[in-house]
């Protein structure tokens, strides 16, 4: 029950880079608040973010890379459980190519 996906975009330098593989369990799809999960998010199709719960209240998807372009993301209500009722898995390992 794994999934390898590719990376797409800078958001979560220096974590995740731009083409890096990411190995995702699909039998961990129970958020552990500041993981890093791949998900389905509606249009915006599969992101992988670090994932913060707080409580039953909210949920905020955050990027690892602090540059003022990729803001925290936070849901609450329907749009939190919907994330949540859409996680492909924990992102466990990645891989990265050196040039």
């Amino acid at each position: 029950m794994a999934a390898l996906l590719s990376v797409k975009g800078e958001s979560m330098q220096p974590t995740l880079f731009d083409g890096d593989l990411v190995l995702v369990d699909r039998n961990r799809f129970t958020v552990q608040s500041g993981k890093i999960y791949a998900f389905v998010d509606g249009d915006d199709g599969a992101r992988v973010k670090r994932l913060r719960l707080f409580g039953n209240a909210g949920l905020v998807i955050q990027s690892d890379n602090h540059s003022s372009e990729f803001e925290d993301e936070e849901r609450s209500g329907q749009d939190m459980q919907s994330v949540l009722d859409n996680i492909i898995g924990e992102v466990l390992w990645s891989g990265h190519t050196w040039d």
